[in-house]
Order: structure tokens, then C-alpha cells, then sequence
């Protein structure tokens, strides 16, 4: 058992993420307490975030193609074995 530091809330270990540098080998935060956090700053940080998203994919666009490509083929796989 382990106590999350945001909500105090005693929970089971594989309620928290790991981080290797932290002496017990996990966040101190619980998996829901760190959803959260990140919808609270993505929504805070959202304008920000898809303009670096938007200036990465301009300066990488082989790697965004070769991304495409690969969730296309995916679904392409999924899709047939859905029809199978």
C-alpha cells in the first residue's frame, strides 16, 4: 500500500506509474491524481502545444508521411480482420 501525495488516498502499488529514480520505484502520485494534472495543463497549455506540434511537423515532414503511413496500414489490417 502506498499514499498518494495529492489525493492522500491509500492505494494497492499498481494504482501508481513507475519512476525508476524514486526509491520505492514510483511516482508519488496516483494514475488518476496524474491524469488530471495532465488534462488541467493540457487545457491551460493546449494553443501552445499544437502550435510546437504544428512547427515539428513543418521541419519533420518525412516523419509525419512515414506516421500517416503507418496508422493507414493499421487501419487498412484492422478493418480486415474485422470483415473476416
Amino acid at each position: 500500500m502506498k499514499t498518494c501525495s495529492k489525493c492522500l488516498t491509500a492505494k494497492e502499488e499498481l494504482f501508481f506509474d513507475k519512476q525508476t529514480r524514486a526509491k520505492d520505484g514510483l511516482k508519488s502520485i496516483c494514475k488518476s491524481c496524474a491524469k488530471d494534472l495532465n488534462k488541467q495543463r493540457y487545457s491551460r497549455l493546449s494553443k501552445k502545444i499544437l502550435e510546437q506540434v504544428k512547427e515539428w511537423q513543418k521541419l519533420n515532414p518525412e516523419k509525419v508521411a512515414a506516421a500517416k503511413a503507418k496508422y493507414r496500414e493499421k487501419i487498412a489490417s484492422q478493418n480486415e480482420q474485422k470483415q473476416d
